[in-house]
């Protein structure tokens, strides 16, 4: 009984053989082509850390820490003075300074 339904069904697969190798071929570029899932996301996240809003939020990070610099009350009247002057240099020169240290225009 197995073997009847074996040699019904050799016809069939001989038929569809070809049939699934063209498949397979036409198939070929198009799997070839894709990628994994994720890396479409992690270059979208790379490009968001890294891109202008890492810049803004450097610049950002740059002129508040100037403030908090220039702001500072301890110490005694030299280093206030030498705190105040390097902390409004920083926020006002916030741009030139993370030129200077990432070498990217802002």
């Amino acid at each position: 009984m197995f073997r009847s339904r074996l040699r019904a069904a050799a016809p069939l697969a001989a038929r569809s053989l070809p049939l699934l190798a063209l498949l397979l071929l036409a198939a070929a570029p198009l799997l070839a082509q894709a990628a994994d899932p994720w890396t479409r996301g992690v270059q979208v996240m790379q490009t968001f850390f890294t891109g202008v809003f890492a810049k803004g939020i450097s610049l950002i990070a740059c002129v508040i820490g100037g403030a908090m610099y220039a702001l500072d009350e301890g110490g005694g009247s030299k280093k206030r003075v030498g705190s105040l002057v390097f902390g409004a240099g920083l926020m006002l020169l916030a741009a030139q300074f993370l030129t200077w240290i990432f070498g990217t225009a802002f």
